[in-house]
C-alpha cells in the first residue's frame, strides 16, 4: 500500500512559505531599524575623536544632565529606554560607546579612554557637570569617568553595572549562548523576535 505524498508536500510548502515570510519580515525590520538609527543621532568631532550621541532635553534649559554609558550590544538608542527621565526634570545624554554603531573604536579602546572621550563630548556640548549612569557593560566607563573627572560628576549611578574585571572561560565562546552573544546576526534575530512578541502581547 502506497502512502500519499500529499501531507509531506504540504508540510514542505508551508515550511518554505513560513521561511520566506520570516526572511522578508526580518529584512524589512532591519532596514527600517537602520534608517531610524541613522536619523536619531548626531555626530560630534571632539578633541578625542568622533562620537555619536543623542540628547533628550529636559523641561528647562538648565535641567540637570544624566550621562548614560550604555550596555552591550547597543548604542545611543539604549537611552530611549530611559526617556521617562525627561518627564522627571532631567536631560539625558547618551553617546554610542567606541565600537558601537557610528562611534569608531579608535575613539577609545579602554574604559579610561572612553571616559576621557565622554569628557571631551561634554566640552563640545558645553556641559559642565553630569550624573554618570553606568548600565551593564557601561559600568567600567562610568566608574572611570567618576575617578578621572570628579569635578564634572555630581552623582554616580549603576544599573546592573559591571564593577570588576571579568575574564570569561575559553569554553564560553564555544557555548550556544556565547556564539549568540558574539554573533551580530543572531543578536538582530533575537531582537526582531522580541519585537514580534511584544507586538502580539495584549
Amino acid at each position: 500500500m502506497k502512502r500519499s505524498r500529499t501531507p509531506i508536500l504540504l508540510t514542505t510548502l508551508v515550511s518554505a512559505a513560513v521561511s520566506v515570510a520570516t526572511a522578508v519580515s526580518f529584512t524589512r525590520w532591519k532596514r527600517t531599524r537602520a534608517a531610524e538609527l541613522r536619523q536619531g543621532s548626531r555626530l560630534a568631532a571632539t578633541s578625542r575623536g568622533p562620537v555619536e550621541y543623542s540628547f533628550q532635553p529636559g523641561p528647562r534649559r538648565d535641567s540637570p544632565v544624566v550621562l548614560l554609558a550604555h550596555g552591550g550590544p547597543g548604542g545611543y538608542d539604549q537611552g530611549f529606554l530611559l526617556s521617562r527621565l525627561t518627564a522627571d526634570g532631567f536631560s539625558l545624554l547618551t553617546p554610542s560607546r567606541p565600537g558601537y554603531l557610528h562611534t569608531p573604536l579608535e575613539s577609545g579602546r579602554t574604559p579610561a579612554e572612553q571616559a576621557d572621550l565622554f569628557a571631551a563630548l561634554l566640552d563640545e556640548l558645553q556641559i559642565e557637570r553630569v550624573a554618570m549612569l553606568g548600565m551593564s557593560a557601561g559600568g567600567p566607563i562610568a566608574l572611570q569617568f567618576a575617578l578621572r573627572h570628579p569635578e564634572r560628576t555630581w552623582a554616580l549611578l549603576m544599573e546592573a553595572g559591571v564593577s570588576q574585571a571579568y575574564t570569561p572561560p575559553e569554553s564560553a565562546n564555544e557555548s550556544v549562548l556565547g556564539k549568540i552573544f558574539l554573533n551580530s546576526t543572531a543578536q538582530e534575530l533575537l531582537m526582531w523576535l522580541f519585537t514580534q512578541f511584544t507586538w502580539l502581547a495584549p
